[in-house]
């Protein structure tokens, strides 16, 4: 107690011989910083203390990236077939946040490659979660619905496009309606498909808006030849 009292006097002391060396317009501040010296030395070891904490974290998190990269390129290079696909899955789950777009989308293509349908389709689910608003979220979904369309789940992929294609209002790429044209159709919604490339029709010229429209117009009569079957169809039932 006497060491911390002793302390202070020399503190003001101190403080007292730079106030005669100070002109009449510093007085202020001379007070200002006699009175809270010690909150603003505090403040200061605060801010010295949250400067050296974010420069170790951006350190550690550095040195795990690079060690996780490292990790996949090893995998790549050494290994092969299922057994490439399988380390890859392993260690996509150990990914750093800000590299788990690029792994998901790393191993979806890896999967697909092997012809690993499932696993490419929960791959891409799994990009296009961790990046919903972003570019490469909606390659990662357009990517799941293609690998939905090849493992014959139509319907899945139709959903997910129509959902996609919802945040575009009334400007939805050509890319995500080829696609729901596409699923429309494997899934028997003729009408739909038709529809969906009637307006593709619009957003293209020349020989491309030709034959999308000749597309659309073929399958809109085979709409409208299932619409009249399956009438028939209901009438001799009823009969």
């Amino acid at each position: 107690m006497q060491e911390k009292k002793k302390t202070q006097i020399e503190n003001q002391d101190l403080f007292a011989e730079i106030g005669t060396e100070v002109g009449q317009e510093s007085a202020p501040l001379l007070e200002f910083i006699t009175k809270h010296g010690s909150k603003i030395a505090t403040c200061v070891l605060v801010f010295v203390l949250i400067t050296a904490g974010v420069a170790l974290w951006q350190w550690h998190s550095k040195k795990e990236r690079n060690a996780y990269l490292e990790e996949m390129s090893t995998i790549s290079l050494r290994l092969t077939g299922p057994e490439k696909v399988k380390a890859l899955a392993d260690l996509v789950e150990k990914a750093p946040k800000e590299l788990r777009t690029f792994s998901w989308m790393a191993l979806g293509d890896i999967a697909t490659q092997n012809q690993d349908g499932e696993l490419a389709i929960k791959a891409y689910s799994e990009a296009a979660k961790s990046d919903a608003d972003g570019i490469t979220g909606t390659m990662a979904a357009l990517a799941e619905a293609s690998s939905l369309l090849r493992n014959n789940k139509n319907s899945e992929a139709l959903t997910l496009l129509q959902t996609l294609s919802a945040r575009y209002g009334q400007d939805i790429p050509l890319a995500i309606r080829q696609l729901m044209a596409d699923a429309a159709q494997r899934s028997g919604d003729t009408a739909l498909a038709s529809k969906i490339l009637a307006e593709m029709a619009t957003q293209l010229t020349g020989d491309d808006a030709a034959f999308i429209k000749s597309r659309s117009e073929a399958l809109a009569l085979a709409a409208e030849d299932k619409a009249a079957k399956t009438n028939e169809a209901k009438t001799e039932k009823a009969k």
